[in-house]
């Protein structure tokens, strides 16, 4: 009756093989999911630059207007096309939420910039032509928030940034960037090169 409680030097064997090969395939396990999520973590989806920056400064001065008293009113503005690159690198699609531009000038300011959008684009080149062959020289077609990037595949397009100062603070800039933000993935932030 004894016989079933004791166990024999085989079957203890069998249990200690059966538990090391229970512990081995638990740690590869372990390593491979430590290796899925560094990856992941460790590795953004998306990457981005800018390709190239064209800018158009303009100087309007406008009509005198009867019964004012003083110079005619002035305005300077500056038109920054730039060309950017966003590379997915994930296995699913990055859709883009916002593009914004910021700068600092010289005295440390930041200046956000205003993004010209989609529906104002031909409005824009009605009242400022000079800009149609700038574009032509960025190539390709705007980039707007709402565009898709499929997976693994990489998006060329440009952004109007229009800023109302004249081209000097521009020229001497401290830095420059522009900020992709996106639906389900991290910001990408692109400094513009000089």
């Amino acid at each position: 009756m004894a016989d079933f409680l004791t166990t024999s030097d085989q079957q203890k064997s069998n249990t200690t093989r059966n538990l090391l090969i229970s512990a081995v395939v638990l740690v590869v396990a372990a390593a491979i999911a430590f290796a899925v999520f560094y990856h992941h973590e460790n590795h953004a989806d998306a990457e981005g630059e800018v390709v190239r920056v064209l800018a158009l400064p303009l100087h309007t001065k406008y009509a005198h207007v009867a019964d004012t008293v003083g110079p005619d009113p002035e305005e300077d503005s500056l038109y920054v096309v730039t060309v950017l690159r966003i590379k997915d690198r994930s296995y699913a699609p990055l859709f883009l939420k916002d593009i914004t531009g910021d700068l600092r000038i010289e005295d440390g300011r930041l200046t956000p910039a205003a993004r010209v959008r989609a529906q104002d684009m031909d409005r824009l080149l009605a009242a400022v032509p000079q800009l149609q062959p700038i574009l032509a020289a960025a190539g390709g077609k705007p980039m707007q928030p709402e565009q898709t990037i499929p997976p693994n595949t990489t998006a060329e397009g440009y952004v109007i940034f229009q800023y109302s100062f004249a081209q000097r603070l521009w020229d001497t800039r401290r830095e420059a960037s522009v900020t992709v933000d996106f639906y389900h993935q991290d910001s990408v932030r692109m400094p513009v090169p000089r």
